[in-house]
């Protein structure tokens, strides 16, 4: 066992001197194939130093775009998107009449994508992901990686919508009812057909129901009934109230006729006509 250790140790120290000697070596042919190799095992590290010390070497040579779209996707399967979506972008630039330009700018898109952050972040970066695959998606109609745009851009939206909906929702936790209604309201406007609607719903009805209780004066009179004990509650719902206060003002035909006298237009009566349903007395009794 020591054996192989001390023979796996001796393997990667030579490995390591050997890759510091060619560092340092003027032979770029040999850098650019090392290179080359490194990408191919994956050990993008490696390749990345490599096709760097060399990007300026082979400047304007056949090997320029190969050298730098390898160097390009050193940084993507690193994931540095930032800096590979700079250098997906300028390769189509520089490069303009490759035959990789439109893969490139899928690529860049791509970057903006996975470069987006959680819904409960700064949505900017989603924005701008969106803005540069339906760039895409016009300049390449007809492009295989047109449906994987497309998917990424309903994925991006969901995250917005996500956001959307976190952003009513805190104020709905926060008792601010009166925004959790008009953010509610503005949802259902952006994303009628949103996953979250049951729930919307639900906040918005709870919101409706927590402003009429709280403009509504106690009354110790009024009877209250709680609906989910009744036999017909709908106990399946997921979501249920409770119970609900209902507050009703009644009166009898006399009332309903005081109202309909005293309501009539002006221009027929200067003053409403007296209307009294009390023996000696003024006044009216329903």
């Amino acid at each position: 066992m020591k054996k192989v250790l001390f023979i796996l140790f001796i393997l990667t120290f030579s490995s390591c001197s050997n890759y510091q000697k060619l560092l340092k070596s003027d032979n770029f042919d040999l850098k650019f194939e090392t290179a080359l190799s490194y990408f191919n095992e994956s050990k993008y590290s490696r390749a990345l130093v490599l096709f760097e010390d060399i990007l300026s070497e082979f400047k304007g040579s056949n090997r320029s775009e190969d050298i730098y779209y390898y160097y390009t996707y050193s940084l993507f399967y690193l994931g540095d998107y930032t800096s590979a979506a700079y250098h997906f972008n300028n390769f189509s630039k520089t490069f303009f009449s490759s035959t990789k330009v439109e893969e490139m700018s899928f690529m860049s898109a791509k970057c903006y994508y996975l470069d987006t952050p959680p819904s409960h972040y700064d949505q900017s970066n989603t924005f701008e992901a969106i803005k540069q695959l339906e760039l895409f998606t016009s300049n390449y109609p007809d492009s295989e990686n047109i449906t994987e745009a497309e998917n990424l851009i309903s994925k991006l939206n969901l995250i917005l919508e996500e956001k959307e909906f976190n952003i009513a929702y805190s104020y709905f936790k926060t008792s601010k009812f009166n925004s959790a209604i008009y953010a509610f309201n503005n949802f259902i406007e952006s994303y009628p057909n949103s996953s979250f609607l049951e729930e919307v719903s639900y906040c918005q009805t709870k919101s409706y129901f927590e402003l009429a209780k709280n403009s509504i004066e106690e009354n110790i009179n009024v009877l209250r009934i709680n609906a989910k004990s009744l036999e017909d509650g709908f106990p399946e719902y997921d979501y249920w109230q409770g119970g609900i206060d209902f507050y009703f003002l009644v009166g009898g035909e006399a009332i309903a006729q005081y109202i309909e006298i005293n309501n009539l237009p002006s221009v027929i009566f200067q003053d409403p006509p007296t209307y009294t349903n009390i023996e000696n007395g003024r006044g009216v009794f329903s």
